[in-house]
């Protein structure tokens, strides 16, 4: 599927040589990292999180890697590290004992030149159909397929809000599988539900003027890009290449296209699993939006259920819970749960297509409401 899932597969492939186990480390912002690292010297080490003790990131990394490096091969994924100047200065020096992967949406750094980089695109069509047939249960031989389902099915797999990527493909395979429907019912159903993308529509100079880019529009319009999707697929550092702009400039242009991409990426493909989610059991529904208002990398669950027992009157029930948990996270792959350690984590795209869709129904509030209760009680 995509970069976390390879990341993930690979760890599970290769855990036998990862004695000292293997660390997943949301890397969006500093402050993430920085959590997890002090979360988990206090487990390595038996003892409590001082949260009044100060140390700076640099300080924690080292503490972290000191006390790995006692428990044998250790691997560490720093995973959505789209801005690579947040980890640059976290890795640890070259050695056998501790391997790094790294996943990003960056293209361009120059950590990339002192390791292997593996780039992951989208898929062709006829991969992409043989990926969706295999995953939604249909077998992955298209002769033995209904043509008009197959059809259905490279409908599905290029559309705009699709358009190859494999965890996109995956999401609306699940779907597919769990509730039982035909590809052309589902096809009709993404069809149905389509909104227009939140910047299509807009020129690119609608686009840089809200971006506060607007001085770079004759720049850009060189080499012919008008409409923000273009400037979506366009080859940046190409088009920066012999530009006289600033460095600033230049960061804005990536962290803008970066945007896009991720808000062109998300929104339908995972509305039909939270219809179905909440369909089979509206407190499972609550828990993944109370999910996706947090911090996707440490979701604790006695917060879950706090916040929970506020907003659906009586619910208190660990079994009820744990059924709720095992639809998202086995049937639909939405949320990973760890009842060992208590806590739960989210991919950062599902919680952007939760909380879109939490805007436009107009309930952020009220979540946000009852989790502040749960959180400062």
């Amino acid at each position: 599927a995509g970069k976390t899932t390879t990341a993930a597969h690979y760890a599970q492939e290769q855990r036998q040589a990862y004695t000292g186990g293997v660390f997943i480390i949301n890397s969006r912002q500093s402050a993430s990292v920085y959590h997890f690292l002090r979360k988990h010297i206090a487990r390595l080490t038996n003892s409590r999180d001082d949260r009044n003790v100060v140390r700076s990131l640099q300080e924690t990394k080292d503490d972290f890697l000191d006390h790995i490096a006692e428990r044998g091969n250790v691997l560490l994924i720093y995973d959505s590290a789209d801005d690579l100047e947040v980890i640059q200065d976290l890795l640890p020096s070259p050695n056998a004992r501790v391997h790094v992967i790294v996943t990003t949406r960056c293209t361009d750094h120059r950590l990339m030149e002192e390791g292997r980089v593996i780039r992951l695109s989208s898929l062709e069509e006829d991969a992409a159909v043989g990926a969706f047939l295999g995953w939604s249960g249909k077998g992955n031989d298209m002769s033995r397929i209904d043509e008009s389902e197959l059809q259905a099915v490279r409908r599905i797999v290029n559309d705009v809000q699709v358009k190859g990527l494999p965890l996109a493909i995956r999401r609306i395979a699940t779907y597919t599988k769990e509730t039982r429907l035909k590809c052309s019912q589902v096809s009709e159903k993404l069809t149905s539900r389509k909104e227009p993308l939140q910047y299509s529509p807009k020129s690119l100079a609608e686009l840089l003027q809200c971006s506060g880019l607007h001085h770079l529009l004759d720049v850009l319009k060189l080499d012919s890009i008008e409409r923000a999707e273009q400037f979506v697929d366009a080859d940046l550092r190409l088009l920066l290449q012999e530009r006289h702009l600033t460095e600033m400039d230049k960061a804005k242009l990536k962290k803008l296209q970066e945007r896009l991409r991720l808000d062109m990426q998300t929104p339908m493909t995972w509305d039909l699993d939270l219809e179905e989610v909440t369909r089979r059991s509206p407190d499972a529904g609550t828990i993944i939006n109370f999910a996706s208002l947090m911090d996707g990398s440490d979701i604790p669950r006695d917060v879950l259920i706090s916040a929970l027992s506020q907003k659906s009157e009586g619910y208190d029930s660990e079994a009820q819970f744990r059924r709720d948990m095992g639809l998202l996270s086995e049937s639909f792959s939405l949320i990973i749960y760890c009842e060992e350690e208590g806590t739960c984590s989210e991919h950062a795209l599902v919680q952007l297509a939760v909380v879109k869709q939490m805007e436009r129904l107009g309930t952020i509030s009220s979540h946000l409401e009852c989790l502040a209760r749960s959180l400062y009680a």
